[in-house]
Order: structure tokens, then C-alpha cells, then sequence
């Protein structure tokens, strides 16, 4: 859904959608590839033999005798690739929800002055299943008479939050040979991400492991400036400045200030390049410094 009115004479439009879905996947087991490469290609998939894996739902697997006259899967056998993919069964859905609002407003009494808002939110939550049936070779043993077979355990729900806020001020104005152009604003984006505490199961209920639970979450956020100035439409000077902070550092260690200026000059612009228009298009020499970072870190280091 998108909607974009303009009210005040034009002087205020706005821009509003979101978007909701939701994707229903099912996962391959990745042994599947390994083993299929190691497979003997020649060998049936499906068998009435139990000498050769029958009770295991019919597939071909490689087995050995045991004392009490049942087949049981070989250590170390390379498993029947279909089957592995045929008994498992690992489900996840996922729902998100994206939503944004965007407010352009053109001051009635200074029309070169713009002021911008853009909120943003973004939510995803997905949760899933692991059913593997309990004759499966892969996973089929026997201890001291007690069988553990199969997977049957869900995991979830994963949350994602994604949160956006972004405001500034932009002056655009021509005054005879200059040009100005300046921005003043600030952003906050706010991500969050959290897993409960489970436990993967047997199909006999046998715990096999635990995944610990997770929660990560990061702000960051930004006031900055920036002026781009131009004379006679080929001097052009452009300074920015950056305050930006982020949870990922340490107390102490979260902000972090990045300048930068350019200045360039499009000779192609100068009267006395004419001659040269009609086979170059375009000729400038730019400088420029600056200073920059990233956040690209686990949190609080």
C-alpha cells in the first residue's frame, strides 16, 4: 500500500506505505550434498532387503548385523542421500511487516527552505520446526537396548526490529553567479534482534543439545552539516561535518567527529575552453579531504 497526497498548495507532500508478507521455506539438509557426492550412484535408492537398510523405510543404507539379529546402520557409513531429504522435514515462517512515512514541507514564507522527516520501521518474526522420521538411518542408534532416533524440536520465535528517524533541513538557493546549497540534520536507526533459549529433541524426547538464547541491539546516530557553494557555475567548494555514535564501542569510545571538505573547478566551463566542446565533454580538477569510520564491530568493544 502506497499513498502520496500533497496538501498546502503543494507546499507539504507526503509519502506513506507499507508492506506486509509472509514466506514459508523448507530447508535441505546440507549432509544431503556431501553424501551424494560420495554415494555409490549405482547403488538402488529403495530395497526389500534388510540386509541392505529395508527397515529403514525402504531406503538403501549401508548396515551391519548386530548380536540380537537386527540390521543397524554401519559407523561411518555414507547415508542414502534421498532419504536423508525425504525423512527430513525443516519448516520455518517468516512475517514482516515494512512500513515508512516521508514529510517534505516547503516553508510558505521562505520557499528555499525544505524541511524532511522520515520514519521507517521494519519487523520480522520467524520461528520454525526439525522433524526427521525415527527410522532414519543417519540418526537410528542403539545403547544398551534403547534406541535414539530422529529430530522432533521447534525453535523460535526470532524478532527483528529495524527502527529509522531521519530529519534535516536543506536551503537551495541562487543568488546571480553564487549557488548555495546547505543540509543540517540528524538520523537515529535503532536495530534490535533477539532468539529464545531451546533445546533440540530425539523423536524418543532426549535432549541433544541446547542453543542459547540471544539478544543484540544497536543504535546509531548522527548530526551532521554539509554546504555546497557555487561560483559562476565552476568554482565549487562542498565542507561537511559529522558527529556520529554508536552503541557497538565501549562507554567512553561511542562518538566520533568526521570533517570533510572538496574543492573543485570545471575548467570545461571556462570561456576559453569553447574551442574544445565538440570533442570533450567534460574536464575538472578536484581536491578533497576527509575523515571516516565505521562501526563494523561487535557491540561494546
Amino acid at each position: 500500500l502506497n499513498v502520496t497526497p500533497s496538501l498546502l498548495d503543494d507546499h507539504l507532500k507526503i509519502g506513506f506505505g507499507v508492506k506486509g508478507t509472509v514466506n514459508k521455506n523448507r530447508f535441505a539438509p546440507s549432509g544431503a550434498i556431501y553424501n551424494a557426492s560420495r554415494y555409490n550412484p549405482t547403488i538402488n535408492v529403495k530395497t526389500d532387503d534388510l540386509a541392505q537398510g529395508a527397515y529403514y523405510n525402504g531406503y538403501t543404507e549401508g548396515v551391519m548385523l548386530s548380536e540380537d539379529g537386527t540390521y543397524l546402520p554401519e559407523n561411518g557409513a555414507i547415508f542414502n542421500p534421498v532419504g536423508i531429504i525425504e525423512q527430513t522435514k525443516d519448516e520455518s515462517t517468516i512475517k514482516r511487516v515494512i512500513g515508512n512515512l516521508d514529510l517534505d514541507y516547503k516553508l510558505h514564507a521562505l520557499p528555499e527552505l525544505k524541511a524532511h522527516v522520515t520514519l521507517g520501521y521494519d519487523y520480522a518474526k520467524g520461528e520454525g520446526t526439525v522433524k526427521v522420521d525415527e527410522l532414519a538411518a543417519q540418526y537410528y542408534s542403539v545403547s544398551d537396548g534403547v534406541v535414539s532416533s530422529g529430530r522432533d524440536y521447534k525453535y523460535g520465535p526470532q524478532k527483528l526490529t529495524n527502527e529509522l528517524f531521519t530529519a534535516y533541513l536543506n536551503y537551495n538557493k541562487t543568488f546571480d553567479i553564487h549557488h548555495i546549497d546547505a543540509t543540517a540534520g540528524y538520523d537515529y536507526q535503532y536495530w534490535k534482534s533477539t532468539s529464545p533459549y531451546y533445546e533440540t529433541y530425539t523423536v524418543q524426547g532426549d535432549v541433544i543439545s541446547a542453543i542459547a538464547r540471544t539478544d543484540q541491539r544497536h543504535v546509531l546516530m548522527s548530526y551532521y552539516g554539509r554546504l555546497n557553494y557555487t561560483l559562476l557555475d565552476r568554482y565549487l567548494l562542498t565542507v561537511t561535518l559529522r558527529e556520529d555514535g554508536s552503541s557497538q564501542f565501549g562507554s567512553g569510545h561511542q562518538w566520533g567527529f568526521f570533517p570533510a571538505a572538496a574543492a573543485s573547478w570545471r575548467i570545461i566551463e571556462e570561456p576559453w575552453m569553447e574551442p574544445t566542446h565538440n570533442w570533450l565533454s567534460n574536464l575538472k580538477l578536484r581536491f578533497s579531504y576527509g575523515k571516516v569510520g565505521n562501526d563494523k564491530i561487535g557491540n561494546t568493544q
